[in-house]
């Protein structure tokens, strides 16, 4: 729901004669937002009746300021694949922000790839499965509830499909960041998020080590939500005791070189975390933070 200064909630039931809102404000209820002005992902959580709200899932150094602008997605599927936007004036009274912002918003998801904006045309709403880019991936995976039930599953075919190539390119070049970040596994405590934390990092040194950017930028379109995933998945004693083996041999792998080892080594991990990921979706409920609009 919207009113002249925004998102006012969320219709969360629905009865005969009337219907039962929950309100940005309330505590916890989070949306997933993005700043105009820096571009910067987070997400809002209410924290109740005259509190100030807070900003979650964001750097501490996130380039975010008092008076910013803060968007939400229309991924709810208000405005489908192919349909039209109103006009500028109206879609603008209709949000309650200026023609300058609306503009500057506009283009911004144009960037991205959620919208095609063409001189003398009304703006169109593109199918971002098949027209987004890789700044798509943020917002999509804020919103788990509208992902399709396969989703969890492509992405892990896609670090299959990557993960092995770029841990091979990183061992051949950059030896020492790898050698450096794999000996923190030692003191490593045995907790889902800490383990999901190491992961994280791990993945992230060895697409930094590779020397192919492109691997970190679609690393890094995954980021709380690789987390959040890889927290279910340590959550199972099988998937620690795995992933410290994992990380030991990796580690002696890197010491001697042996790249062709450790893309055959991190190939055969990534198999078996398919099998795992299954395993701790289907034993536990995958809580979503973010309620889309």
């Amino acid at each position: 729901m919207i009113d002249a200064q925004g998102v006012v909630g969320q219709v969360t039931r629905v009865f005969p004669f009337m219907a039962e809102v929950t309100l940005v404000g309330d505590k916890d209820h989070a949306v997933p937002v993005k700043g105009v002005r820096g571009g910067v992902r987070s997400v809002r959580y209410g924290n109740g009746a005259g509190r100030a709200p807070e900003l979650r899932f964001s750097a501490p150094n996130a380039d975010i300021e008092v008076g910013d602008v803060l968007v939400t997605s229309g991924i709810d599927g208000t405005y489908p694949p192919g349909a039209t936007l109103p006009g500028e004036r109206d879609l603008a009274a209709r949000l309650g922000v200026t023609r300058p912002t609306l503009r500057e918003t506009l283009q911004r998801l144009a960037c991205d790839g959620w919208l095609t904006i063409q001189q003398g045309k009304s703006t169109r709403v593109n199918d971002f499965w098949q027209e987004g880019g890789l700044n798509v991936l943020g917002a999509l995976v804020s919103y788990s509830r509208r992902l399709p039930p396969n989703f969890v599953s492509n992405l892990l075919e896609v670090r299959l499909a990557l993960a092995p190539a770029y841990t091979r390119a990183a061992v051949i070049r950059g030896v020492e960041a790898l050698v450096d970040y794999l000996s923190g596994q030692q003191a490593l405590d045995d907790t889902p998020r800490a383990m999901a934390a190491f992961d994280w990092g791990l993945h992230r040194t060895l697409t930094i080590a590779s020397g192919n950017p492109v691997y970190t930028l679609i690393l890094n379109g995954f980021a709380g939500f690789y987390e959040e995933m890889a927290c279910l998945y340590f959550a199972l004693d099988e998937a620690r005791a795995s992933s410290r083996a994992f990380y030991a041999a990796l580690a002696a792998m890197v010491s001697r070189g042996d790249a062709d080892g450790a893309e055959h080594h991190e190939q055969e991990e990534r198999k078996h975390d398919v099998g795992c990921h299954a395993d701790a979706l289907s034993l536990i409920h995958i809580s979503e933070p973010t309620r889309p609009y």
